[in-house]
């Protein structure tokens, strides 16, 4: 009889905290989370390349044909990375005509508005 351990995502993220590598893990696991919540809720996940290059980490599609872009970023504090992930999701949401996108982030909250639309920056807890 073989034994299974079924290690949950607070467990990993308790071993992660112990990590010297916190800040290069913290980003991929996070994405990792929000790919296995998005997969309860939606049909189809996908990612999405704008025609400027840049990739959006998940375009979702339900079951009745809504989309949805997200972005997964660890935080956005660092002013580079802040302008390339929502560059990347403004472009993506007028590309896709979204009128909405969502950055999921480790503790940040904030709503903009863009020329695409409103950008909701999330917290993943």
């Amino acid at each position: 009889m073989e034994c299974k351990k079924e290690v949950t995502l607070p467990a990993i993220f308790a071993a992660l905290a112990c990590s010297r590598r916190i800040q290069s893990d913290w980003g991929h696991l996070l994405e990792n989370f929000v790919f296995s919540e998005l997969r309860r809720s939606y049909d189809i996940i996908e990612y999405y390349r704008t025609e400027g290059g840049q990739e959006v980490d998940f375009l979702v599609t339900d079951r009745q044909g809504r989309r949805s872009l997200f972005q997964v970023t660890a935080d956005l504090q660092d002013p580079a990375t802040r302008k390339r992930e929502l560059k990347a999701l403004n472009d993506a949401m007028q590309e896709c005509r979204l009128r909405k996108g969502a950055v999921i982030t480790l503790n940040e909250e904030e709503r903009l508005e863009t020329e695409s639309g409103q950008i909701h920056i999330l917290p993943a807890w």
